[in-house]
């Protein structure tokens, strides 16, 4: 008589497998990324690679939740930064909350050094309660605070304005499909999986998990969890408060140069001008708003604009027709560039639209981020190809600029010692998954000072790690065939990363000995 079916089997020797597939299906979109030039092309890929980034997270926490009823998960403590765990996730997160107008603020205790505890372990739970509470959020704050208790344990909590009270029963998990638990879970049941497995991973690990709130104010998320102090240098915190400088200056970077860049949209809905003339003027830029193709010839005729947005579909003057007629004006009003915005997104459509003369092609909704980017890549002039060196420099001439050169030159000393720490992980015995937890801030940096291609090289070592799951290959593998496989898929990338920031760091040490040798540096 065969045994009956168990649903735990499954997870625990199926998932894998399909976990691995879904990686390389997440590593193929991130490759596929630069081929694609159409901005309707990547907002379908964009959705591509969200969907698909949100089954890979179900995945985990349904293989966590097999690994958890076989007592499979082990507890493997070594010494962490929590301050740069903290930030790295606050990083990975930050777009996804600022969708949802919800800002993610970090405070660390200036005294906490490294702890011995569990690093893929709490980045898990941490990553599970961001995942819960951005789901529902609408606009406020999520608070992260770490601090080391007398009593030797981690106290991290996560205040979140966002959403109001958890839901009741947060931390219950059954199987039974008629459970008023899941029948009002309204789609969130991988969500509450998370929190389940949040507080069941903190137990195993010596912790517990708890949430306090109310509707209309907030929830309080308390993670306590022993941790004992390590030897790891503390310089977490300071370096994390540097990477925000870089973001602010950024900013006003971008805002800076928008400020030189009206644009003119033609919309005949009034909501829609509304919302996409505030999503731009946030950005920095000066925006005039008509109705229709007739205003547009009109407000053409009055002053110049760095670009003209346009509804194909508007009364009086659609605006196939307007593109038609911009483009066949005398001297440079015809050369404006044009943006078409359409609710439709079929190849004929967008055909046509190139076929009349348009620069570029956005489907509503437009993301905030895929719009700035569109106007941003319409606008810039065709340039000859610059050097890496002549890109960097001229990015660094405008963050000296804007903060001055000694404090450029304690950023640039902090970059140069971050690419200093990734050529040792990368030439020494740092775990993958340690690797690829550090790979968005080195991201973010690089391309804050215009190295674009280390920005490039390190995503796509990130994709690549994907594929063997956080580091942790097949399951089914046995220990030996698994390093190997890590090695092949990972190797030539990490061989790639590895030479780019070698250059980088000598192209910084150059530039901070000819341009910043004699500023003075009296601290940030």
């Amino acid at each position: 008589m065969s045994k009956p079916f168990s649903p735990q089997h499954l997870l625990v020797n199926v998932m894998p497998e399909a976990r691995t597939e879904l990686s390389t299906l997440l590593g193929s979109l991130s490759l596929l990324k630069p081929e694609l030039t159409r901005p309707s092309q990547l907002q379908m890929l964009s959705g591509a690679e969200s969907a698909a980034q949100n089954l890979f997270s179900i995945m985990q926490k349904l293989s966590d939740l097999g690994d958890l009823n076989h007592n499979r998960l082990e507890v493997q403590n070594d010494p962490v930064h929590v301050s740069k765990l903290v930030h790295r996730l606050a990083l990975l997160y930050g777009e996804k909350a600022q969708a949802c107008g919800v800002d993610i603020e970090v405070d660390v205790d200036a005294g906490l050094a490294s702890v011995s505890l569990d690093q893929q372990k709490l980045y898990r739970v941490i990553a599970n309660l961001l995942d819960y509470t951005l789901a529902t959020a609408r606009p406020g704050v999520f608070r992260i605070t770490v601090a080391l208790g007398a009593d030797g344990m981690l106290a991290i909590t996560l205040f979140d304005t966002s959403t109001g009270k958890a839901a009741d029963g947060i931390f219950d998990f059954v199987v039974d499909s008629d459970s008023p638990l899941w029948q009002n879970a309204n789609g969130s049941g991988s969500l509450r999986l998370g929190v389940y497995l949040s507080r069941q991973i903190l137990r195993l690990m010596g912790g517990d998990l708890s949430v306090q709130g109310e509707p209309g104010v907030g929830s309080v998320w308390s993670i306590a969890l022993p941790a004992e102090r390590a030897t790891m240098a503390s310089d977490g915190g300071k370096r994390f408060d540097l990477v925000q400088e870089l973001k602010d200056a950024e900013r006003e970077i971008a805002i800076s140069k928008a400020q030189d860049q009206r644009l003119l949209i033609a919309d005949d809905s009034p909501s829609n001008r509304l919302v996409l003339t505030k999503m731009l003027r946030n950005a920095g830029h000066v925006v005039d708003a008509v109705s229709d193709g007739l205003e547009v010839l009109a407000a053409l005729k009055e002053r110049a604009y760095a670009a003209v947005l346009l509804d194909l579909a508007m009364p009086r003057m659609d605006g196939l027709t307007t593109c038609e007629r911009i483009r066949a004006l005398p001297g440079a009003y015809k050369d404006v560039p044009l943006i078409a915005l359409t609710a439709h997104a079929s190849d004929s459509d967008q055909d046509r639209v190139h076929s009349v003369g348009f620069d570029a092609y956005l489907t509503k909704p437009a993301t905030d981020k895929l719009l700035r980017a569109t106007v941003q890549r319409v606008i810039s002039k065709p340039e000859e190809a610059n050097s890496v060196k002549q890109a960097h420099e001229e990015r660094l001439a405008e963050l000296e600029k804007i903060m001055g050169d000694a404090k450029l030159r304690i950023l640039l000393e902090q970059f140069a010692h971050e690419l200093a720490d990734r050529q040792a992980a990368l030439g020494g015995s740092s775990q993958h998954s340690d690797i690829m937890l550090d790979l968005p801030l080195l991201s973010s940096m690089a391309r804050t000072f215009g190295f674009d291609h280390l920005a490039t090289v390190a995503e796509l070592l990130r994709s690549e790690m994907l594929k063997v799951d956080l580091g942790e290959g097949p399951k089914s593998r046995a220990a030996d065939d698994s390093q190997q496989h890590r090695s092949e898929v990972i190797g030539p990338a990490m061989t790639t990363l590895a030479r780019e920031v070698s250059e980088v760091n000598a192209l910084v040490q150059g530039y901070i000995a000819s341009n910043l040798a004699h500023s003075k540096v009296d601290g940030p």
